[in-house]
């Protein structure tokens, strides 16, 4: 027993080892590879120095001309193109080196690094002059080269100078105009060769660079095209839900992103975060069972719900609104998941605060589910002072008192648990009743106020015990 004991302990670690091995080789292969690419990156503006100054003359010239044919041309842009295909062309790298993980292991913000900072200017003025049909085309075109770098890599070549170009076209354009991406979203959908999980990566870059340009946008595509992906009917594998974390993360690190997203909260009319994604991240981040991904919804949650419930109180669209989140709270409200339910009677309680219709619409459901209404109620007893105004309050809650007396008296119709939720909800009716009521309230600041200036009379007290020399003090103590 001992022999086999030992034996198992010695496959054990010999397996530990081999895997440790392993490990070690994979990272020294990928620290070879970016070694690699940083050699690849130096070479390249060392090579392209001198046709980034041709470059340079050639779009000065044309900017300065300001003729609108020479602008309406495709021209400028080729030539851009052709000459960083000339640069790259001058690089020696490895047959293997894989391209491709430039939008995986580098920035978002560091694609566009090693255009020369003069090219770079120019043609970000240039980009500007341009309509954003033009610039459709051509982050087309370049969509073309990559997937067909993306396909060609799968296969087992390597990757092509012209897909390194097609990143840094596609970076500087979707930067200074984003709205490009959301023109081509349709062709995106329709056209089956950008479908599966392996295209999602190239998805996710340029998603990445447009909120850059504009954080909203950025947003707006996540919310309608990312976050789907993760429904609760589908079984995204993990490195999808990786992709579509790291994209909303990587909007929210922004500074500020919080105040310019609640600002922009409704984009071209739309809403950033309609009603349907607020109710698919509320279980995301609060699920039955949690998974690996959890505490990450869990994070962002708050941030996003700010811009969910963000807009002008007393609107019309605030008030739709209401409407939209009292259906979604009521829906997750029970079920045994009892931080869902407390986020969700949470988000109830809003929707009364936007829209004193919801008191109406909560009146014609109270008796449907007294669970769900007992649970509001709890709620409610912790936020009333939220509340703008308590007459709708009042009135709502001396109607539920009337249906939980009728419920009592008739005489356990329904069955004993029924009759007993009833009762618990007329305690806290009556509890409510009394919190809103003006004298309740005059009396509760009336104690308030009487712990504050007993406390400042005490704080005084010891100050002044403080300030004076101990015998001093057992003087005026003897006196």
């Amino acid at each position: 027993m001992d022999s086999l004991s030992f034996e198992e302990a010695e496959k054990k670690k010999k397996k530990k080892k081999k895997k440790k091995k392993e490990r070690k080789n994979r990272k020294n292969q990928q620290q070879q590879q970016l070694e690699n690419e940083g050699r690849a990156m130096a070479t390249m503006e060392t090579n392209g120095s001198a046709e980034g100054a041709e470059l340079a003359s050639f779009l000065s010239f044309a900017l300065a001309s300001n003729e609108s044919q020479q602008l309406q041309e495709d021209t400028g842009l080729i030539k851009f193109t052709n000459h960083l295909e000339g640069v790259f062309s001058a690089v020696r790298r490895p047959p293997q080196t894989p391209w491709l993980k430039l939008f995986n292991e580098l920035a978002a913000d560091t694609i566009d690094r090693n255009i020369p900072h003069e090219v770079r200017q120019l043609a970000v003025s240039w980009i500007q002059h341009r309509s954003n049909e033009a610039l459709k085309a051509t982050v087309l075109q370049a969509l073309d080269c990559i997937v067909a770098a993306l396909e060609g890599q799968k296969a087992g070549s390597g990757g092509s100078n012209c897909q390194v170009v097609m990143f840094l076209v596609v970076s500087l354009i979707l930067q200074q105009k984003p709205d490009v991406l959301v023109s081509i979203l349709s062709i995106w959908k329709d056209n089956s060769r950008y479908h599966g999980e392996s295209k999602l990566p190239v998805f996710v870059w340029m998603t990445m660079q447009a909120a850059r340009g504009d954080l909203t946008l950025g947003l707006y595509i996540w919310v309608r095209e990312m976050l789907p992906l993760l429904g609760m009917k589908s079984n995204p594998s993990p490195e999808t839900k990786e992709l579509v974390l790291q994209v909303v993360e990587s909007i929210l690190s922004v500074p500020n992103a919080e105040q310019v997203l609640v600002s922009g909260h409704v984009r071209k009319g739309e809403r950033l975060l309609p009603a349907s994604a607020l109710e698919l991240l509320l279980h995301l981040a609060f699920p039955s069972a949690p998974v690996e991904e959890t505490d990450r919804f869990e994070t962002i949650y708050p941030t996003l719900r700010c811009v969910a419930v963000a807009g002008v109180n007393g609107s019309d669209s605030r008030k739709q609104l209401a409407i939209q989140i009292q259906d979604l709270a009521w829906r997750a409200i029970g079920g045994g998941n009892a931080k869902l339910s407390d986020k969700a009677t949470g988000l109830f309680v809003l929707s009364l605060v936007f829209n004193p219709e919801c008191y109406k619409r909560w009146d014609r459901v109270y008796e449907d589910d007294v669970d769900k209404s007992v649970a509001i109620l709890r709620k409610l007893k912790k936020l009333w002072v939220h509340l703008d105004s308590y007459e709708d309050l009042v009135d709502t809650l001396k109607r539920f008192r009337q249906k939980n007396e009728k419920v009592v008296l008739s005489g356990g119709k329904g069955g004993a648990r029924r009759q007993a939720m009833f009762i618990e909800a007329d305690e806290h009716c009556k509890g409510l009743l009394r919190m809103v009521s003006p004298g309740w309230r005059l009396q509760a600041v009336d104690i308030l106020k009487s712990f504050v200036w007993y406390g400042c009379t005490i704080f005084f007290i010891i100050l002044c015990c403080k300030s004076l020399p101990l015998d001093e003090v057992a003087w005026k103590m003897k006196s």
